[in-house]
């Protein structure tokens, strides 16, 4: 899932190894990468939202806190595609730029029911503003400095994450053990009035996380902020959706190698020892095959369905692994896109000149977030578009869980109406078509039978008790790659870590050591963040 099969595969292929298979349990690849298409004229229309994965994060300098090796995959694929037939209508990754903040810090900031002092919804620079802290509604017990306080907290890991990656994970599991709310609780002694410490927090969890999440791994807030709030951040997506980067492995792994199977749904895997794993899987009956190595990509929400015969030969490990299976954490998420006549957010006629482009809005409404296109830039304001009306995490999102699309997409209407009083959606803007194929649609991701959550998002001490002694204790031919395993959860570039990992286990396992070392050296790998170097150990 989110392209971790389609990786492996591909270093595979270039370490020569072409005996491969990589199963797909639907029509698609991809995974929780996933562009929803609401036409067939994309390329002029441009109506499209991204039900996955939305936004590269790409630093300054050339390390990208990690995620380098992802803009390496696209020059590589656009390289070894450009000659493809279809290379410009269906395999080019072009990147364009995400605005993650408008420039103008127009988005709107609507959070217990206040408004400005002139009764109007406020906007993120208003509240940013130090000065108007005292009318964004909340306690006296929230100290003013509530998100600087909750950044620096963040903060203190990075600098090591920087340095040196393998002992910047190994500090940051010194606090596995902790939530992000018993972390906070520490911190925060001394600099907040003990009294005030629980409202503080709860005012962070509230405006920079989501409903539940302080409940969770603090190490998850870490690395989200790594990469959230990184100084030198920056942000690109790629221009026709994000669909185009899975798409992209297709001529090769596809079309030249024929490695993809469509439409087979794994049911049960046996290890079967020196005869390798026996694969089962479901598609007009059942079918089974015997391969010498089998790589597990698909979230263990999914795995859980299938019968598993033996995991490991060592009883503990056996047990472990099952556990890891059972318990790892998912997040929830959903997101809600509507379909405009016009981008109305960036008329200055139509937001009494507080136009939005590119960015987010922020509330404490069930919408939560509300994410502005930065697709658009360039084209006619006046030209229909999608918005992502609501995007939520956690609880928020579990929220939407019950009603239909729909139903959904009313209720979105309704809340993004507050934050937009100055035009009457419905009546003006908004496209009312109850087809979700055509611009109106929601997804909730753990509805998902291929993904049964949106993305891992441990609980306190899940790293250390349950997933690196899965990965690193292991005597069996299955192996175990996607997200889920490596610390960039909810990335593409956790995808990618995972992918080049059980790589590396197979063919290290496989006695195929020259090959690793051979593969280690090529310029997908150049940028590997688990590199070993002459200092750490990998």
């Amino acid at each position: 899932m989110i392209s971790t099969g389609l990786f492996a595969a591909l270093l595979f292929d270039i370490a020569g190894l072409n005996n491969i298979e990589v199963f797909e349990c639907q029509d698609r690849v991809g995974g929780r990468v996933l562009t929803k298409y609401f036409s067939d004229d994309t390329k002029n229309d441009k109506l499209y939202g991204e039900f996955g994965a939305m936004r590269l994060p790409k630093g300054t300098n050339d390390s990208s806190h990690g995620h380098q090796m992802v803009f390496d995959t696209i020059d590589y694929l656009n390289c070894i595609n450009k000659d493809d037939i279809d290379y410009e209508k269906e395999y080019k990754i072009e990147l364009i730029n995400f605005i993650f903040d408008d420039d103008k810090l127009n988005g709107r900031y609507f959070y217990n029911n206040k408004r400005d002092q002139c009764g109007n919804i406020m906007t993120q620079g208003y509240a940013d503003n130090p000065a108007n802290f005292d009318t964004l509604g909340f306690t006296k017990s929230v100290d003013n400095n509530y998100r600087q306080l909750y950044e620096a907290s963040l903060k203190d890991f990075f600098d090591d994450l920087d340095k040196d990656i393998f002992k910047g994970v190994e500090k940051l599991m010194d606090v596995d053990d902790d939530s992000v709310y018993t972390y906070l609780k520490r911190y925060l002694i001394g600099k907040v009035l003990k009294k005030d410490i629980d409202d503080t927090i709860a005012a962070m969890e509230t405006t920079e996380s989501a409903t539940g999440l302080f409940r969770l791994a603090f190490t998850e807030a870490v690395m989200d902020g790594y990469t959230f709030l990184h100084k030198d951040q920056e942000w690109e997506t790629i221009k026709y959706g994000m669909q185009r980067f899975p798409n992209a492995f297709k001529p090769t792994l596809e079309k030249k190698r024929n490695y993809i199977k469509y439409n087979r749904k794994v049911c049960r895997l046996k290890d079967e020892g020196d005869k390798g794993v026996r694969v089962f899987w479901e598609g007009e009956g059942v079918h089974e095959k015997n391969y010498d190595r089998v790589i597990v990509t698909c979230p263990f929400g999914v795995v859980c369905q299938w019968e598993l015969d033996k995991l490991d030969n060592c009883e503990k490990i056996d047990i472990l692994k099952r556990r890891a299976i059972r318990e790892l954490n998912y997040d929830n998420a959903a997101k809600i896109f509507l379909r405009f006549k016009s981008r109305f957010w960036e008329d200055p006629k139509k937001t009494d000149n507080k136009c939005i482009v590119g960015g987010n809005s922020s509330t404490d409404l069930p919408i939560r977030k509300v994410i502005y296109p930065s697709y658009y830039v360039g084209d006619p304001i006046d030209k229909e578009a999608i918005l992502l009306g609501s995007y939520t995490w956690a609880n928020d999102a579990a929220k939407y869980a019950p009603y239909s699309q729909e139903k959904n997409v009313n209720l979105c209407l309704e809340k993004l109406q507050i934050l937009h009083p100055e035009v009457n959606l419905k009546k003006d803007e908004w496209v009312h078509d109850n087809d979700p194929c055509h611009g109106n649609s929601s997804i909730y991701w753990p509805n998902e039978p291929t993904a049964a959550g949106a993305y891992a998002y441990f609980g306190p001490n899940q790293y250390k008790e349950l997933l690196y002694p899965m990965l690193k204790e292991s005597n069996s031919n299955i192996h175990w790659a996607g997200e889920h395993t490596d610390i960039h959860h909810a990335w593409i570039i956790g995808a990618l870590n995972s992918a080049v990992r059980v790589v590396k286990e197979v063919l290290i396992q496989t006695g195929n050591e020259c090959l690793w070392e051979k593969l280690l050296h090529h310029e997908l790998l150049r940028h590997w963040e688990w590199k070993p170097t002459k200092t750490t150990k990998n």
